[in-house]
């Protein structure tokens, strides 16, 4: 849906200072914030400029506004279009819903903007009218409510059925299976064409950024068609990343992929039901791919875990070549059926078959030749009805000479978010070193530190440990002292207290020892991964200000939980990237042959990071007061702990309990 901005002033806005004088005439008590006039200002100047900026502004800054308003306002100066890319749905629908329409009903700015996800968020009417769903009441629903409803976007957040996530796969086409308009019957119906072509025409569009990495990548190979690159978004101008500390991981994401043994075994089936339907035998087939994925189930499923290096793919070769072989035979024998029947129903299935055989051919063929150097590969094993299934799942080792190439020397961006420096340099100014290297980002760019409105002095304290408390390296000594302390800072809160660990098994025991004795104290303990979703658990967080959240590493992001609800937030112990993680050890091994130390480069500011993105979860407004713990001696006890804690927001530090019990009980510590 493009929607149009209504014609209600008489001069439109230039500048983000005229938009706030409209802002203040339409909105009685309305107060500028001084950090978001700052960061507007830096994005104006760097937009009209054509460069790229790097902004870090803190929570209650008011970044979306001040963010997409001078964004859009260059845009249209420049006759161009802006694409802004989220990280979370959460934040896009703040966009859409809340953020854009306030805009266009207060700014005086006159825009088109569009909504833009990803394919499988819409419904394929090549599924919806497939023999497969024939009998499927809920394709049916779905059916009679677009037929009821002519204005329907297709999209699954807007149907009245709770669609689970395996239903809706039976309803939706992933890129991996979509043969593209032009090759599909239904292409001239598909909802996520429709959208895709409205947000083409839009002044902006929002996004996310996992559907802006699949159209830089879709650009790159299309970029020799004589008719020009294929354009999911269009063309633009200009690009917002919103929640930006996300975009090195969607890069990786956009950029890498798996292959697993059971997904062939599936598709070898599905291939065979096709032939059978229109009178052709490839059941010959399926069994011949179930013979070779149990071969390399042999070889894959014991090395769980393990990193495939390129010589370990030529050793061997033969059972991937065998799979290569069988493949393209597939393939030959799905072009050949006849259909019978209902011509564009057959085709589009067909089209769809096709497509699969191709992208696991090319998943294939990329994962067997690429250099160690380029890209990291290695094998995840899970269970499913009892028996272990393996992935191979490949990834860039670097993102950034990759976004270099399509996004930074084309198009002036502002990659923006909360926590982008990772420490500070010698003059105290916030360091922007890790993203920009991991980015690719170091040329026609500008860096700056809007600050926070938020008094951490005032609102706050830090807790750390002594150096003399036992650290996480002496394990036992540490998770007995560790679990005391936690009860103890709960007990001084009286629950409101968000605990976040860095391992499953850490939050498994804390909560184990811990849970009975909260229970006794009147407080609800709550446990990630106890059958409810991350949502339900924020929510009962959320009213219930007597709770008590263990939680691991999706909570140290996008949580949104100000007042009395969360008013202790404790973190386990400083959360270093895992050195066996194949990627992290591919990076490592990259930082090492350009002479620098992973250890300083990698590890620190990785964990300094997920440390703030931490911290970030505990003031939220103006009027929160609380405690952030980090249960780690490192911090004080070591030169690194203790720049650490410098790099982090700007509370007191204690490592005195009785501190921590002050300032609960009103004290004026810090103040």
């Amino acid at each position: 849906m493009t929607v149009t901005a209504p014609e209600t002033f008489q001069t439109a806005p230039a500048t983000w200072a005229e938009v706030e004088v409209n802002f203040a005439k339409e909105l009685p008590g309305y107060e500028p914030r001084k950090p978001q006039q700052i960061m507007a200002t830096a994005i104006e100047e760097a937009m009209t400029e054509g460069r790229h900026l790097l902004c870090q502004a803190g929570c209650g800054t008011g970044k979306s506004l001040g963010g997409v308003t001078p964004m859009l306002l260059q845009a249209l100066e420049q006759e161009t279009r802006v694409v802004v890319a989220t990280a979370t749905k959460a934040l896009q629908e703040q966009y859409a819903n809340k953020d854009i329409p306030f805009l266009q009903e207060k700014s005086g700015i006159d825009f088109t903007w569009a909504l833009v996800k990803g394919r499988s968020n819409y419904a394929c009417q090549a599924k919806l009218n497939s023999d497969d769903n024939e009998r499927n009441p809920l394709a049916l629903e779905v059916k009679q409510e677009l037929a009821a409803d002519e204005a329907h976007d297709g999209d699954r957040e807007h149907f009245l059925a709770e669609i689970s996530d395996f239903e809706w796969s039976k309803l939706s086409s992933s890129s991996n299976e979509c043969p593209g308009k032009s090759e599909c019957p239904f292409g001239a119906v598909c909802f996520a064409e429709k959208i895709k072509e409205a947000g083409s025409q839009a002044d902006l569009v929002i996004t996310n950024q996992a559907m802006l990495m699949t159209d830089l990548v879709i650009r790159e190979k299309t970029s020799d068609r004589d008719q020009g690159p294929v354009a999911m978004l269009g063309d633009y101008g200009m690009v917002l990343f919103d929640e930006g500390h996300e975009l090195p991981e969607y890069a990786g994401n956009a950029l890498g992929t798996d292959f697993n043994g059971r997904g062939m075994v599936l598709l070898a089936k599905d291939c065979a039901t096709f032939a059978a339907i229109n009178g052709e035998d490839m059941q010959h087939r399926s069994e011949k791919m179930a013979e070779v994925i149990k071969g390399l189930n042999g070889l894959l499923v014991p090395l769980g875990g393990a990193a495939l290096t390129l010589s370990w793919f030529v050793e061997n070769y033969g059972l991937f070549a065998d799979l290569m072989d069988l493949l393209r035979s597939m393939r030959l024998d799905i072009h050949a059926v006849k259909l019978d029947g209902d011509s564009d129903k057959g085709n589009a299935k067909k089209k769809m078959l096709l497509t699969r055989i191709g992208n696991a051919l090319s998943t294939l063929e990329e994962m067997l030749v690429s250099e160690d150097a380029d890209r990291v590969r290695w094998v995840e094993v899970n269970e499913f009805r009892q028996e272990k299934h393996w992935k191979i799942r490949v990834a860039p080792v670097q993102v950034g000479p990759w976004l270099k190439r399509n996004l930074w020397d084309k198009v002036p961006s502002v990659v923006m978010s909360a926590t982008l420096s990772a420490g500070k340099n010698r003059d105290g100014s916030k360091d922007f070193t890790y993203i920009q290297r991991t980015l690719g980002l170091w040329d026609n760019v500008s860096s700056v530190d809007v600050g926070t409105p938020f008094d951490f002095g005032q609102q706050g304290l830090m807790y750390v440990p002594a150096p003399s408390v036992p650290s996480p390296k002496d394990r036992n000594a540490w998770m007995s002292w560790s679990i005391a302390t936690t009860l103890e800072l709960i007990d001084t809160s009286k629950g409101g207290a968000l605990l976040l660990f860095t391992s499953r098994t850490a939050m498994k025991q804390a909560y184990e020892a811990l849970a009975d004795r909260l229970d006794d104290r009147g407080l609800t303990a709550l446990m990630q991964g106890d059958g409810r979703t991350n949502r339900e658990l924020a929510k009962i967080f959320k009213e219930d200000e007597h709770s008590v959240l263990f939680a691991l590493k999706s909570f140290f992001v996008g949580v949104d939980v100000p007042g009395e609800a969360c008013r202790l937030v404790i973190i386990d112990k400083m959360p270093f990237p895992v050195p066996s993680d194949p990627i992290f050890a591919a990076r490592s091994l990259a930082e090492e042959r350009e002479g620098r130390r992973p250890f300083s480069t990698l590890s620190i500011p990785m964990m300094t990071l997920t440390l703030e993105q931490g911290c970030g979860r505990l003031i939220r407004t103006k009027t929160d007061r609380g405690v952030i713990a980090i249960l780690d001696s490192r911090l004080s006890a070591t030169p690194y702990g203790r720049s650490i804690v410098n790099s982090l927001p700007d509370f007191p530090v204690t490592t005195q309990l009785s501190d921590v019990r002050s300032f609960y009980q009103g004290s004026t510590f810090g103040r």
